[in-house]
């Protein structure tokens, strides 16, 4: 089997929409959680800015941020309209006021830590 080079992989997998499974220090869980891409281009950008899918707490997210509901993403609702399933079971939002920031590098470095994994596409 070829290794590819875990700075390629990342590389070649970020597009605006993508999802990437690991754990970030700055959440208060121990447990690694889907997380979406937002920057238009990815590609380019030092900085990767993404939004968590969360299925724990979802009603202490809702409660904070009752005023705004509409920053609050229900995958169940949209479950025959989804391409990442994965991300609907059992029942789980998005939470569109909270994003992280990840360099570039720290990916290509869970990555080779083998604590990055893509939506589905490996184990």
């Amino acid at each position: 089997m070829i290794h590819i080079p875990e700075e390629i992989q990342i590389n070649s997998l970020l597009k605006q929409g993508a999802v990437f499974y690991f754990k970030d220090t700055s959440l208060q869980s121990d447990l690694p959680h889907f997380f979406i891409i937002l920057n238009k281009k990815p590609q380019i950008d030092r900085i990767i800015y993404m939004v968590n899918c969360t299925s724990s707490n979802i009603n202490a997210i809702k409660t904070v941020y009752s005023n705004k509901p509409k920053t609050i993403v229900s995958l169940i609702k949209n479950r025959n309209r989804c391409d990442y399933v994965e991300l609907t079971k059992p029942y789980s939002i998005i939470d569109c006021n909270t994003f992280i920031s990840v360099p570039r590098e720290e990916l290509i470095q869970k990555r080779k830590d083998n604590i990055l994994k893509f939506k589905n596409n490996d184990n």
